[in-house]
Parts: structure tokens; sequence; C-alpha cells
């Protein structure tokens, strides 16, 4: 993207031809014919972006100045080029010492700044992200790095960019372009000296004013609280003093200092900063302040995890956020174990398949080859895999007290209902009627799927439909397709309690987005909201707690709420959440004791 924006040569404009028929090439440097309303098109291209990362709802399309800043470079680049190849005096070492020049001075600036800020205030998963990105962008990869993630960058269903309209602002730019200088708008509008000036430290503003609008939000998240000094405004003007002053004293020094050794200087700073920055990505906790204060901290009392009200300071609001590996001590299951093997029912009825492959299904199990001693098997997405450390400190005491302990395998696939909305379901239903287990956890987040935004006339069709993971009301979910997911559901439960196995179904816990303590976080002091309610939870989601409630019990299973771990009474105590719905790994593996009969079953049934 930075080359797409600012290079010494292209802010003068275009170079004026020589004498093809010289005998010798001139390398002396490029005359050019300066251009400045090329500069104030810069202008025009990089406000918005800057407005639209600002307030996104004041101008949503303000992303269209990357159209713009991608015909400018193309413009001015390839004139260079072509001049330079008809002068024969072209070189790609040339070429690259000239963007090395123009492009490294304040990336690498901007990098080392980004990065301190993320060590005083990110924690290791959002610091591992950023050294990332910063270890692509030094790389000069970020573009491999987006389509690695797999997350449709390119071609969101929602989004009419990029195509077709795409086209108006890269077609409008070339035509500015090409009506020339002495153009009324070029003349009067662009040549102004303010639009100039600002296109002139347009790549340095493109620069700065990303980081700095970040961390002001990772500083308060809560924008009913951010000072004005914390502003997107305020960090607007920041980042315009910023460009300014390293377009002045950085970048103009350096484009008139000729040593043969700012180059290679250049280089070996870009280099060091993708070596810190893969070692951060490698190793995220040790480049955090935040986590290394943790890490030296006392850690947080039983009492203190579960009452926000013991939440008084930034480090231990984030050390409530902390999380470790909730799969650490578990194994991968055998590829020709039954639990995968069985579960290869023919589905009867076709399922779309509307969230990418990015979140495999998977086979984990906690003590493998014990089926004698009992067998658990736990269904479910990512809040199936959650329940992973409660089941890991049962199996250490077991160990540690030389008792018999089942054997648990966890079937789960993050971001996907296990519900008679997938194939996974069925899959795994047709896999359960064959091993026949003691017990069945089945552990979905419930206010995930069930969110129906279709017309209530809309005619009901096989399957059952479920939303995916953008916890909004999706269009092809209306309330029959909720109420034939629990019909479903009961009698497919039902037949595993008929088989004699002992089955679970986890409820849906109460939460809000206040749960999540990095909201809470405001400057240097921590604003504890008033802790939730449990009833007014369950009044709100009546209309599907009620029918899933019903289908359990005449499933003859089993209803678990993991609230009843972390409240008192009707109050929710909860501070440990992380995403807004998980549970992390401490509190989890400490203090979910309602898992600790699911065992139990487990154990006893196979006696």
């Amino acid at each position: 993207m930075s080359d797409a924006i600012a290079i010494p040569e292209e802010s003068h404009g275009l170079l004026k031809g020589k004498d093809a028929s010289l005998p010798a090439p001139d390398v002396s440097p490029t005359p050019h014919t300066y251009r400045p309303d090329v500069d104030g098109l810069r202008t025009l291209a990089v406000v918005p972006v800057l407005v639209f990362h600002a307030y996104p709802a004041f101008l949503p399309g303000g992303f269209i100045g990357v159209d713009v800043f991608f015909v400018i470079s193309g413009f001015l680049i390839s004139g260079i080029l072509f001049k330079e190849h008809q002068r024969g005096s072209f070189t790609y070492a040339g070429f690259y010492v000239r963007r090395v020049r123009r492009i490294f001075p304040t990336l690498l600036v901007v990098l080392v700044v980004t990065f301190w800020l993320g060590y005083l205030y990110l924690m290791a998963p959002k610091l591992k992200a950023m050294a990332a990105t910063m270890l692509a962008g030094s790389l000069f990869s970020a573009n491999l790095q987006v389509l690695s993630l797999q997350h449709s960058y390119f071609d969101i269903d929602t989004s009419a960019f990029p195509g077709y309209y795409a086209l108006l602002p890269t077609i409008g730019a070339t035509l500015l372009i090409a009506a020339g200088a002495d153009a009324s708008v070029n003349t009067y509008l662009l040549s102004n000296r303010v639009a100039v000036y600002v296109g002139k430290i347009s790549y340095c503003l493109y620069l700065w004013h990303w980081p700095l609008l970040v961390f002001a939000i990772e500083r308060y998240p809560d924008v009913t609280s951010r000072p004005f000094y914390m502003q997107p405004i305020t960090m607007l003007l920041l980042s315009v003093v910023l460009s300014v002053a390293t377009y002045e004293d950085l970048e103009g020094r350096l484009r008139r200092h000729h040593s043969k050794w700012v180059t290679p200087l250049l280089v070996v700073g870009m280099m060091a900063i993708a070596v810190v920055a893969g070692c951060a990505y490698t190793n995220p906790a040790s480049f955090s302040a935040t986590e290394i204060e943790i890490a030296n901290a006392s850690p947080l009392g039983d009492a203190t995890s579960l009452n926000g009200t013991a939440v008084t300071t930034v480090i231990q609001a984030k050390q409530a956020m902390a999380d470790d590996n909730w799969n650490f001590g578990t194994t991968s299951c055998a590829p020709d174990a039954l639990y995968i093997t069985a579960a290869t029912a023919s589905v009867p009825f076709p399922f779309n398949d509307a969230l990418l492959a990015e979140y495999p299904e998977r086979c984990e199990v906690i003590n493998p080859g014990h089926e004698a001693d009992g067998t658990l098997v736990v269904l479910g997405d990512s809040h199936a895999d959650m329940s992973v450390p409660r089941f890991m400190q049962l199996f250490d005491d077991a160990t540690a007290s030389k008792t018999p302990f089942p054997t648990i395998v966890f079937k789960d696939r993050w971001a996907r209902a296990m519900l008679p909305c997938r194939p996974e379901f069925a899959e795994n239903m047709h896999m359960l009627a064959t091993v026949k287990p003691q017990a069945v956890l089945l552990a979905v987040h419930w206010i995930q799927y069930l969110n129906p935004g279709a017309p209530k006339d809309q005619v009901y069709t096989d399957p059952p439909k479920c939303c995916v993971y953008d916890f909004i009301a999706c269009k092809e979910q209306n309330t029959d397709d909720v109420r034939h997911i629990f019909q479903s559901l009961q009698a497919e439960l039902l037949k595993l309690s008929r088989l004699g196995i002992k089955v679970f179904v986890v409820d849906q816990s109460p939460e809000y987005p206040q749960m999540v303590p990095d909201t809470w976080v405001s400057g240097t002091s921590v604003k504890v909201p008033a802790p939730i309610s449990r009833s007014a939870f369950r009044k709100e989601k009546a209309w599907f707690l009620d029918p899933l409630h019903a289908a359990v019990k005449a499933a003859n299973a089993t209803l678990l709420d993991y609230a009843d771990n972390y409240s008192n009474g009707d109050t929710v105590l909860l501070t440990d959440a992380t995403g807004g719905n998980h549970l992390n790994t401490r509190t989890t593996r400490a203090h979910l004791t309602i898992l600790d009969q699911v065992v139990a079953a487990a154990r006893t049934s196979a006696l």
C-alpha cells in the first residue's frame, strides 16, 4: 500500500524527454515537469480515507481514496520508467534505491512507535496479531498475509468493492490527470497551496493516523468515557503534526543527503524490524508490558476472579482477560478412531455450508485407551472446547489419587452449530449410536445460531436453518426453523437416552457486552459495571430458552447452566469472560464444578 501513496520523484511530476540519439545515456538527475495538481489529487485521495477510518459512519465509502492512490502511483511511476527506458538509463537498482529512500524513513519510524505502543498496551493475542502485520509490512508481503487469513477480504458478498463500482473513482482520477495541469479543476482546486501541501505529506498521514486511532481505542475502549484528547479528531490532528514533522525533518533531510550509506542503513533497519516482529510473533508475552506485569503479579484469588467489585485496577482487569490454551493436555484422536470413522452417516437432506473452511472439525481426547473406565463424548462448538480445562483438572486429580478415569472425547467445530441445521450433527448422532458412550455433553452457543430475521410467513423447507457467527439476525432463519431445530434435537437426544446414554446439555448462560473486562478499562482507571441479572436475561430470551428447556426435559436429558458456578443467586458475578461469551482457562479449570457430575455419570455407568 505504501508504494501506492508517495514517491519522491513522482511528487514532482513527469520527466522531460531527452534526445534518444545521444551517444551515451545521461545518468544525471532526471529533469521533470512538476504538476502541483497531482499532489492536490493526493489530498482528494487521502482525506476520505482518514475520515472513513476515524468516523466510518460519517463517510462509509471513504476507502475509495485508496483506488485513487493506485491511479496516481501507476501514472507517475510508469511515466518515470518509460522516460528512463527511452533514455536507456533505467536500472532496477536505481529504481529500488529511490523506493527505499522514499518509503523506508517514515515507515521505519511509524513501525518503531507502533511496536512501542503495542508493548505498553497490548496483551499477547493482540500483540501477536500486530507483530504478524508488522512482519508482513516490513517484508512488503501484506497482500499475501491478507490472503492467508482466508477471511474473504477481497470478496465479501455484502460489499460492492472491489467490483465494477471501483471503476468510478479510478476512471475519475484518470480523467482528471489526463485533463492536464491547465484544466479548470486542476488549476483552481487541486493546485491550491493547501491541497498541494497536504498531498505532499499524504504518505506520512496515511502511515501515522491508523495506529494512533487504534491505540486510542485500545486505551479507552468505552467511547462514552473517552477524553477529548483521545477522540478520533484529536488523533487526526496529531497525525497531521507528526506527518509535517516527519516530512520536513526526516524525509526532507534524507532526500537531500547523498551519502551512499543511507540506503544500506535503511534496509538494515527494516530487516531489524522484521526480526523483532518475528520474535514478538513467536513469543508475544515476552514483548508485552502487561503480560510481564501479570506474570510478576500475585494471582487473583477465587473470590476476586468471580467478583467484579474486586477488579479495581487496569492490571486486574487485564488479568481477568488473560487466557491460555484450552486444549493444553489433550491429544488428537487417531485417524482410524471410531469417533471419526463412524461419523460418516448419509445425511438424509442437503445442507448449505454457509461458513468458511477455516474452522475444521476437531477430535481431541483426554486419557485415551481407557474406555473400560467409561467414555464421555463432548459435542459442540468452541463452548465445548471451553470445557477442556475443567476436565483436565479432574483428570489430574484422578491421576494423583490413582483413581480410574474415563476417556473423554471432544468432537467440536468452532463457530459451527452442532445442531440439526448442520451435517456434523447428523453424522455425530450416528457416531454416538455406534460407539454408545456412557455419557454425552452437548455444549453450543445457542444465542449465536438462533437469531431469526426472516419474515414469519416465509415457507419452511427442510433442513432447518441456523445463523452463522455474525451475531445478527439472519434472513435465512425464521421462527419455524427454530421450532424444527428443537423438535429434531429432542428426537435425537431421546434416541440416545433410550440407548442408556446419560445426556447432558449446556444451557445458554447470561451474556452481555459489559461482561468483558477490557471494556471497563478507561486510561489508567477501571469502571466496573453493575452486575447483571439472570432472571432479566431469561425473560429477554424466553422465546428460545423455554423451548430449549422443554426439549431437554422431554429427551430425559440433564440441563446444566454454567452460570450456577459464577453467580450469587440472581446476580452474575463473572469477570473472566473472553470475547464476550467464553470463559478463560483459569475460571473454567477452578470454578466450573458443574461439569464434575458429567464425569461421574460416565464413570458410574461403566461400572
